[in-house]
């Protein structure tokens, strides 16, 4: 480990308390969301096949995004991602590179299909026969729309029946995708799922920077910014990404950690694929053992390795590095997370230095978190107590004791002693931590 980072694992135990308590939310409540959301995508891309006969033809669905990668943290596991790709007729396509981070695709119109789905075919072509992003856009939309007319309407939510019960939901749009605004009936579980409709491919295709093994990639409709080409849409491999920070120890607890603090700090600008992105490059820098370090290190390295992105205003996709993802960003957004990144970094210094590692919360936490934090270490501290004095606490002598005891060493202390002794406590599951 690095020496200069080593001195950060003083942050471990309340890392990982607050981790348990507010990142990694109860295995019950997730997986009641999950289902959910399975169910209802499942019977909303069901009655997408009812109004376009490609969508019948020739749709998979994936899950992607936060979801599919085990990256949601506490208060954003009920944000899902579906995707709904269209596996284009063999031998009908060519493919062809564009601007960075980008292919044109041209369409042989294939023989002997159906009237109806030529005439889509044909609707997404401009007049040298490229599928054109804006108007598959414009087509998914458009079944999109003619789907929720056909659903028993209550005010300005439409109505799906699922197997596990029924959802009522609204729509809202966000290019290249759609969300879903979703509640189930009778029940306090409400969930947003962003629709993603895009081209899937399984024939081989070398992007600029990497060697793929995984041959599945999608063409999304999005195309290049800055750049005139507007036939050009944005290739990308989440499987192979997936599997990329699969086997890195903690690498998902720290961009866990990571969005936590973008949320708190207000940095929507920096999203979920920006910090995924940076993460992926540092798969092919680090070894294997890498991942392995203390968590606190390990997050505070990231943050190190953001704020040097943003000071250069970089941030490559990690299949063409001639491609920023930050170049949508205005100046003004850069300077505020240069800001707050600055004074992120300054203030974990500052605890460092003072010995204080419960002041980390002040970072991580909002503040109704931060006080069933403090909550949650005075518990632990009277179940210790009664513990170690267990005629005492009838008599009101616990906080007498307690003044014996150095405050680092039961912030440090009381999670081994308590596990130990009391393996059914709460702070047991703080203190585990998990990676899924």
């Amino acid at each position: 480990m690095d020496e200069r980072l080593s001195r950060y694992k003083i942050f471990d135990p309340v890392i990982q308390r607050l981790n348990s308590l507010f990142i990694n939310p109860s295995d019950e409540i997730v997986n009641e969301c999950k289902r959910s959301f399975i169910d209802f995508f499942y019977h909303f891309q069901q009655n997408l096949c009812k109004q376009d006969p490609v969508i019948n033809s020739y749709r998979e669905i994936q899950y992607y995004g936060s979801f599919s990668d085990h990256l949601q943290i506490g208060n954003m596991y009920k944000e899902f991602n579906g995707a709904i790709l269209i596996r284009l007729p063999k031998e009908s396509f060519e493919i062809e590179t564009s601007s960075p981070g980008h292919v044109n695709i041209t369409l042989d119109m294939p023989k002997n299909i159906p009237k109806n789905i030529h005439q889509t075919f044909k609707n997404w072509l401009d007049h040298e026969n490229y599928i054109m992003p804006n108007k598959f856009r414009i087509w998914g939309e458009s079944i999109i729309t003619k789907s929720m007319n056909n659903l028993e309407q209550f005010g300005s939510e439409r109505l799906i029946k699922g197997r596990d019960g029924d959802y009522l939901f609204s729509m809202s749009k966000s290019d290249p995708s759609f969300t879903l605004h979703v509640e189930k009936l009778n029940t306090n579980i409400k969930i947003d799922v962003d629709i993603l409709l895009c081209l899937e491919f399984v024939d081989s295709f070398r992007s600029l920077d990497k060697d793929v093994c995984n041959k599945e990639w999608l063409a999304e409709p999005k195309e290049p910014t800055n750049y005139p080409n507007q036939r050009g849409w944005r290739y990308t491999f989440p499987k192979a990404e997936k599997q990329a920070i699969a086997n890195c120890e903690h690498m998902k607890s720290t961009i866990r950690l990571i969005k936590k603090l973008c949320d708190i700090h207000k940095m929507p600008y920096l999203t979920s694929y920006h910090i995924k992105t940076i993460f992926l490059w540092e798969t092919d820098n680090r070894s294997a053992n890498y991942w392995q370090q203390s968590l606190s290190c390990l997050m505070v390295s990231a943050i190190a390795k953001i704020q040097n992105a943003i000071d250069t205003q970089d941030v490559s996709f990690y299949w063409d590095h001639r491609l920023n993802l930050l170049n949508t960003l205005k100046l003004t957004q850069i300077q505020d997370c240069q800001r707050k990144l600055n004074t992120i970094m300054k203030n974990i210094q500052l605890y460092c230095v003072q010995q204080r590692p419960e002041s980390i919360i002040e970072i991580l936490l909002t503040s109704e978190e931060k006080n069933a934090y403090r909550n949650s270490v005075d518990s632990d501290r009277h179940q210790l107590d009664r513990w170690q004095n267990p005629g005492a606490s009838s008599h009101g002598d616990n906080e007498g004791h307690l003044e014996t005891i150095a405050p680092e060493t039961i912030a440090l202390g009381i999670g081994a002693a308590a596990a130990a002794v009391m393996g059914g406590f709460m702070l047991y599951r703080a203190f585990r931590g998990r990676d899924d």
